[in-house]
């Protein structure tokens, strides 16, 4: 009985709705909250948004780091696991940056020198043409710059310190 049951037919939309499941489910996850769950030193990276993010750069006079992402790109995720997970990465920025998770295909609208625009737009307008691109803006919003691209975590703390010590602004 229980041989007929198990048809290769049925075996076959049994693992394809498992499969179809799991995608749903992996999909729907929501990034920025998966963000504050990695291991190290316990300490976590406060990711804000937007907003807030320029908000609090103006009070306390830091930097804004924003990481742009988009849910399908491979090396975003390798990044927050390689990069972003590494003691030292999290400790500078911690205490040089105010860190942003910033969806650049999200349709959501954000607030930028007196003007609502949604994400996508922006991205595009600060010219963000791949995933991730970790880009850095000055504490009123002005734009430092970019670094398109993964970058592993010896390469990302020497890209942190030389924004962080404002090296791009000495004369050589």
């Amino acid at each position: 009985m229980l041989r007929s049951f198990f048809t290769p037919f049925r075996i076959a939309v049994i693992s394809i709705s498992i499969l179809l499941l799991s995608f749903v489910v992996y999909a729907s996850s929501d990034r920025d909250n998966h963000m504050d769950n990695y291991p190290g030193t316990g300490e976590t990276i406060k990711w804000y948004s937007f907003n807030d993010a320029l908000d609090e750069a103006k009070k306390i006079n830091k930097a804004i780091l924003i990481d742009f992402y988009t849910d399908w790109c491979h090396w975003c995720d390798v990044m927050d696991e390689k990069t972003y997970t590494n003691d030292q990465v999290k400790e500078l920025i911690k205490e040089k940056f105010i860190p942003v998770k910033f969806d650049a295909e999200s349709d959501k609208e954000v607030k930028y020198k007196n003007r609502s625009i949604p994400q996508v737009k922006l991205a595009r307008e600060l010219g963000v043409t791949g995933y991730p691109t970790t880009f850095f803006l000055e504490s009123d919003g002005s734009i430092i710059g970019g670094q398109p691209g993964y970058l592993e975590p010896e390469n990302f703390i020497k890209l942190l310190t030389f924004v962080a010590n404002k090296e791009y602004l000495k004369k050589k």
